[in-house]
């Protein structure tokens, strides 16, 4: 890889041979310019070069006066069309105003001004390359407001400590700890106090993704490079250049990946699926595992040179019963959260509730606190939650689950509940409207109202 980042492709389309050579010589300063001799040839070109910008004749002569509008919109058909510059020999403005209503971003008259040409084609990259950004965050399921953190305990602020020493720069980050203890959420928070913090963060979950899809899913592909690649597509590498890439669960990435995967970190570059571009890798990587990676290594299911480069800076979240500290503090929090969502005035746990929940093991973590918080906070009927509205999903514990009969009242009182909150939410409050909506009498309605403590007045704007 050479230190000279690659010319913007820029693809011209023209049937005046004297204009495109001319025109070549004055744009090959500054871009890799390709040029398409008359429309076919340049919708071929198109599909091969994958360009970053077009310049695209608007008038081909020879009764085609239109052929450069139906360029245009084949164009705009594909997918990520790149932006395209109209150029008009002529005075009728008609045909350039359809063209820029037709998705054209500029235009200019020929011969063109090299000075006015360059500076159109900086805005159109520059536009090109916002549009990317803005799609790349519209991916994202995060609030990029805030993140949530409680660190009560003082084995959680010290891996708050650690965030604060590696986020600010580029340093690449495994995260570890058993599942359900909040990966996630310490990566999103490194990735907010980082120099990156306005660009995008990309998510990938590499256990969620078959096999076959993986390679594809983070460079992106071709089209044409597998059966079902009907069109180009960009990766998540590319989604989150300028940002931060985080590959959840890494432990499960299959091994035929891992080499190419490799290959992206180190040399800071890659390529889509059946493509030969060599693009860029403008990321920083953050990656997150429940597994023991040595003992991976060890039974040959992970790479050790893999772990060694994500291995830089490693931050270890404890399992929530060895933070003894933070299990009331979140407790409250979630109670907090999930009142204020079904609009119930819990406000707290009685005392017997709060020793239960500070005896109990919590294999599943934080993420099992918060569920069986929701779960009760929909089930509670007073101001408090009870130690008689704790009940744990411990299987793994002597004690008996719940009689069939009961567990399925449980389970259909929570739904229930779930159901008429959101009937309410829909109709604000009309509790007419909302019978309606549910298909059921109205003092039907109010009773399952009644059922689950729900005041209308509640959901009234």
């Amino acid at each position: 890889m050479t230190d000279m980042m690659p010319k913007p492709r820029l693809l011209l389309i023209d049937d005046d041979a004297d204009f495109a050579t001319d025109i070549t010589a004055v744009l090959s300063s500054r871009y890799d310019v390709v040029t398409g001799r008359d429309a076919d040839h340049g919708l071929t070109l198109l599909e091969r070069t994958h360009p970053d910008a077009v310049l695209l004749d608007l008038d081909f002569g020879d009764g085609q006066r239109r052929r450069g509008l139906e360029i245009l919109d084949r164009i705009r058909g594909t997918d990520d069309p790149p932006p395209v510059i109209m150029l008009t020999g002529n005075k009728d403005l008609g045909m350039v105003v359809d063209a820029v209503k037709a998705g054209a971003f500029h235009y200019v008259c020929k011969p063109p001004d090299p000075g006015e040409l360059f500076n159109l084609l900086g805005l159109a990259l520059a536009d090109s390359a916002l549009r990317l950004r803005i799609r790349a965050l519209q991916e994202q399921i995060i609030d990029h407001d805030h993140v949530d953190i409680i660190a009560e305990d003082p084995r959680m602020k010290r891996v708050l400590e650690d965030v604060a020493q590696v986020a600010p720069g580029d340093t690449t980050v495994l995260i570890t700890g058993g599942s359900g203890v909040g990966k996630d959420v310490i990566a999103k928070l490194i990735h907010l106090q980082s120099r990156r913090s306005e660009g995008p963060k990309i998510d990938l979950n590499c256990s969620a993704v078959p096999e076959s899809l993986i390679e594809s899913e983070l460079f992106g592909h071709e089209k044409g490079a597998f059966t079902d690649a009907a069109a180009r597509r960009r990766g998540k590498f590319e989604l989150a250049a300028g940002g931060t890439l985080f590959l959840d669960e890494i432990g499960d990435a299959p091994l035929v990946l891992q080499p190419k995967l490799l290959r992206a970190l180190e040399q800071k570059e890659f390529e889509r699926l059946g493509g030969e571009t060599v693009h860029q890798a403008d990321v920083r990587i953050i990656a997150a595992t429940n597994k023991n990676l040595r003992e991976e290594i060890l039974h040959g299911r992970f790479r050790e040179d893999l772990y060694f480069r994500l291995n830089v800076f490693r931050i270890h979240i404890p399992l929530l019963r060895e933070r003894p500290g933070d299990i009331i503090p979140l407790a409250r929090y979630f109670l907090a959260k999930h009142a204020a969502a079904v609009r119930k005035e819990v406000i707290g746990f009685t005392p017997h509730a709060e020793t239960l929940l500070m005896e109990y093991d919590w294999p599943g973590n934080v993420r099992e606190l918060g569920h069986l918080i929701e779960r009760e906070v929909v089930r509670c009927r007073g101001s408090h939650l009870g130690s008689g509205a704790i009940r744990f999903d411990d299987h793994s514990s002597n004690e008996p689950m719940p009689p069939y009969p009961e567990a399925k009242a449980l389970n259909e009182f929570q739904f229930k509940c779930r159901y008429i909150i959101q009937q309410l939410e829909v109709a604000e409050g009309n509790v007419t409207q909302a019978a309606e909506l549910s298909g059921v009498m109205r003092q039907a309605f109010q009773k399952m109202m009644r059922d689950c403590d729900l005041r209308s007045e509640s959901f009234r704007p």
